[in-house]
């Protein structure tokens, strides 16, 4: 072989040879699992503190720990949030969330108001949401059972913050409730 030919061919050689390894340095990033990653969309004008930990655990649900701290006048007596799947695509579609809450249950209803046997979430005081061990084990044998990717990113959405006295905030949007109408008189929502 000439010197020119022995030149083109170690040089497409060299070529092909760094095509290979960036072709396999690209599967291997695709290949590599992505973060866990929680994006917390509680509304900025609650009266309430959020410390989050643990936010970044393979096992999310299992271990996530969120510190609320009520920084309002007004003990609030229920307080619900959902953690829900961010990334439905992995789940085929399939929109998932689970409950963390503080207080009795049906204080989130809204028809009731609290009695003497509730303890409230006082000023200055702090309580730690965690997701039912129940919970946890259901969504994790999901992926396995309805056949879809475990997701890997969580959205902390806010449901429900009452003060045990018909009044707070409902909705992801953590709207005053009751409503208001124009005449300013309490009007409850289509929602509850």
């Amino acid at each position: 072989m000439s010197n020119q030919k022995t030149s083109a061919y170690h040089f497409f050689s060299m070529l092909l040879a760094i095509i290979f390894l960036c072709f396999c340095a690209g599967i291997k990033v695709v290949a590599q699992d992505e973060p866990v990653k929680l994006i917390n969309e509680l509304p900025k004008h609650l009266p309430l503190k959020i410390e989050i930990e643990n936010a970044d655990k393979e096992d999310l649900l299992g271990e996530l720990r969120i510190k609320v701290t009520n920084e309002g006048e007004k003990p609030v007596y229920y307080l619900r949030f959902f953690i829900e799947v961010a990334d439905v695509e992995k789940t085929g579609g399939l929109n998932v969330a689970v409950n963390l809450w503080f207080g009795r249950q049906k204080l989130g209803d809204w028809d009731e108001l609290a009695n003497e046997k509730d303890v409230p979430l006082k000023n200055g005081e702090s309580t730690i949401l965690k997701v039912l061990e129940s919970q946890v084990k259901l969504f994790n044998s999901m992926p396995e059972r309805y056949g879809f990717l475990k997701p890997k990113k969580f959205r902390l959405i806010f449901g429900d913050l009452n003060y045990g006295d018909g009044t707070g905030y409902h909705t992801t949007g953590a709207l005053p409730y009751p409503e208001k109408g124009s005449d300013g008189s309490p009007v409850k929502s289509k929602n509850n």
